[in-house]
């Protein structure tokens, strides 16, 4: 039987009234906040994980935090399982990284990966994996990223996707990009390179072998 929570979320500040299941009604979890979200899907009532260790201040940033959709897909609520990261540099385009398997070869990758149970959000899955696999660390900084459509969804393929306006700022470590550019990263193991390209077309085309073609299609059709 659901159960309807009225009350100020702690971590949008904006009035929910909405109809969840299988949650305490002593807690104010909304169904739209990336932070909580994804306790709506759990069989029993649990306490919140504890997050002291996390470097993300909820504190000063929880109302920038970008906002995750639940979907529906095949009838049931479905949270996402994987967050990436579409990183465009104001001068030199789209950041693309290159890794090496034996069955794809040589191809480019956005930045993430596997939403963790340990993550708080699929926001904060996205800037750690940007954080390990680039050296660029957003984990106080989840403002920058704004979460895009693909295909005309906020959650698609159970993937979830984020934009992020790259300066030279953002330089870390000493590794250069295979075209030149003067943006260094500290890339990680599984990488073997990085390259930019300013045309969106071609960087879509340079990600066909990337997430089962999945990123490709969204670097096409993602929308702000």
């Amino acid at each position: 039987m659901s159960r309807e929570v009225s009350s100020t979320s702690p971590l949008v500040g904006k009035e929910t009234a909405k109809p969840v299941s299988r949650i305490d009604t002593r807690y104010s979890w909304c169904e739209s906040c990336c932070c909580c979200f994804r306790y709506l899907f759990q069989e029993a009532v649990e306490e919140p994980p504890e997050v002291t260790n996390n470097t993300f201040d909820y504190s000063t940033n929880a109302r920038k935090m970008p906002q995750t959709k639940v979907v529906k897909e095949n009838g049931a609520d479905k949270p996402p399982e994987r967050a990436f990261i579409i990183a465009e540099h104001e001068t030199y385009g789209y950041m693309l990284l290159t890794a090496f398997k034996k069955r794809k070869g040589r191809h480019h990758q956005l930045p993430g990966g596997h939403i963790d149970e340990t993550d708080p959000s699929p926001a904060f899955a996205a800037v750690r994996e940007l954080y390990e696999e680039t050296g660029i660390d957003l984990r106080k900084s989840l403002d920058r990223l704004q979460q895009l459509h693909v295909k005309g969804k906020l959650v698609w393929k159970d993937r979830v996707y984020f934009y992020l306006q790259l300066s030279n700022d953002d330089r870390v470590g000493s590794s250069s990009p295979n075209t030149g550019e003067d943006f260094t990263l500290k890339l990680s193991d599984e990488h073997i390179g990085y390259r930019f390209e300013k045309s969106r077309s071609k960087a879509a085309k340079l990600l066909a072998l990337h997430s089962g073609g999945k990123s490709q299609t969204a670097m096409e059709t993602y929308q702000k």
